[in-house]
């Protein structure tokens, strides 16, 4: 996800406001993609997606940390090493990355 939107989402989300350091366009795409987020328990971004994700909210991962996120599981002890789509899939069930 592209930072600028990432802080425009959390912040609006927060605060209940598109903050001034963000273009224009960045404040109108927060605007149309806030009622798909949410700020969780833990204070993290996630995003909501009832259709496909039965086990709640998706937490949101920027592309910086979307390979760590993906060794992390995969080099879990329980996971088993399923192979790569197994991976990926059991991943996406509880992280987002745009």
């Amino acid at each position: 996800m592209d930072p600028d939107l990432y802080y425009g989402l959390e912040k609006y989300l927060r605060e209940g406001r598109i903050p001034k350091t963000v273009s224009k366009d960045i404040g109108e795409e927060v605007k149309k993609l806030a009622a798909g987020y949410q700020i969780d328990k833990k204070q993290r971004l996630s995003k909501i997606d009832k259709d496909r994700q039965p086990y709640g909210p998706r937490i949101i991962v920027n592309r910086h940390q979307m390979l760590q996120t993906l060794k992390k599981t995969h080099d879990h002890p329980i996971s088993g090493h399923q192979g790569q789509e197994t991976t990926y899939l059991k991943t996406a069930e509880v992280f987002y990355w745009p």
